[in-house]
């Protein structure tokens, strides 16, 4: 019940936010399954190979579902101006509410991966390498997450956003002899020496390329024109997506395009997790060596370096196709970083 505390009657105070529980909720659970294989090889490497799954059902989400459906939004534009009205709250289903955050146990997960993995622990040189291939498809990226077709699971199915299809880890450690029995200062400038590091690379994550709605949805998918190059063959200068900008890109018509209000009467058919983003390749390693000083005190020197092989990792892909910057780079990972340091232990 609103309060009035003047003549003018409260225009918002009936409006409210609530969250809601379906009643027709089922329990959740998750299936876990394995398979794997293990073989000593020579030279004290053992091999690892592992199929991994998991498929959850009637996982939460919460939607909200008190959005109106796109005719409707669609069919109440002016039809003089072909504009939207100034607030679609009227169209909502359920008058007198903003939000309803429904609870819903109805969204659905699976991942799949094949597992590679081997190892070495013995010897100068100690190392482990794994290359996971990995499907995690989904129709919820997270529980507060809703779509404009919030009602259509199966239109919101596809890629999630921690999808990553490749990816590879390596690690080492190179430790040199202490040179027992040779000179002070062969010891002391070549022995004892470690060397490691730890490299990565893996593929982009999968997006959505979404628009601002043109009559008052927020933001939704966009829509797709089959036939026309997604990705830039120079993404450094024309973008990483064909945001048809021709000129010494080459293109004339995007990929992917707002939909026009004169045509908004229905979902964007851009496919869920259409686009791979950039991927990651970086090497980090450090190179240290343990001084003594007395029997009780010693000298660590250290040396660090993040991303030495100064390799440009793209981030900050605009996915907006109603922005003018679609389909560019606006950031990048840090470069190559060094660090010095020192500690005595003792």
């Amino acid at each position: 019940l609103a309060t009035l505390t003047s003549l003018s009657a409260s225009n918002t105070g009936l409006q409210a936010t609530i969250s809601a529980v379906n009643p027709a909720n089922k329990n959740p659970y998750t299936w876990q399954y394995s398979l794997g294989v293990q073989r000593q090889l020579p030279w004290a490497v053992l091999l690892e190979a592992n199929y991994v799954g998991i498929v959850s059902r009637h996982q939460l989400r919460q939607p909200n579902v008190n959005i109106p459906d796109v005719v409707s939004a669609y069919t109440n534009q002016n039809p003089t101006s072909g504009s939207a009205p100034t607030s679609i709250a009227s169209l909502n289903p359920y008058k007198g509410f903003t939000t309803i955050n429904s609870n819903r146990f109805d969204s659905n997960y699976n991942y799949n991966a094949l597992q590679l993995f081997a190892s070495k622990r013995k010897g100068i040189v100690t190392m482990t390498l794994a290359y996971t291939f990995s499907k995690a498809l989904g129709d919820s990226n997270g529980n507060n997450i809703t779509l404009e077709n919030w009602q259509n699971l199966a239109y919101n199915y596809g890629p999630l956003s921690n999808d990553r299809r490749h990816a590879f880890v390596a690690s080492f450690v190179i430790q040199a002899p202490e040179l027992h029995g040779k000179s002070f200062l062969m010891r002391t400038a070549a022995g004892g020496w470690q060397l490691s590091g730890v490299a990565r690379l893996q593929s982009g994550a999968y997006y959505t390329i979404q628009q601002t709605s043109t009559i008052q949805l927020g933001t939704v998918r966009a829509d797709y024109v089959p036939g026309v190059r997604v990705y830039n063959d120079h993404a450094g200068i024309c973008g990483y997506l064909n945001n048809g900008s021709g000129g010494t890109c080459n293109a004339t018509a995007k990929a992917y395009i707002q939909t026009a209000k004169n045509q908004a009467n229905h979902y964007g058919n851009a496919p869920v997790g259409g686009v791979v983003g950039p991927g990651l390749a970086q090497l980090d390693s450090t190179l240290s060596k343990v001084f003594p000083i007395t029997e009780r005190v010693r000298l660590k020197a250290q040396v660090d370096m993040f991303n030495v092989l100064n390799r440009t990792n793209f981030n900050g892909l605009n996915l907006n196709a109603s922005n003018s910057n679609f389909g560019t780079i606006s950031s990048a990972f840090p470069p190559r970083q060094m660090q010095l340091g020192a500690r005595i232990l003792f």
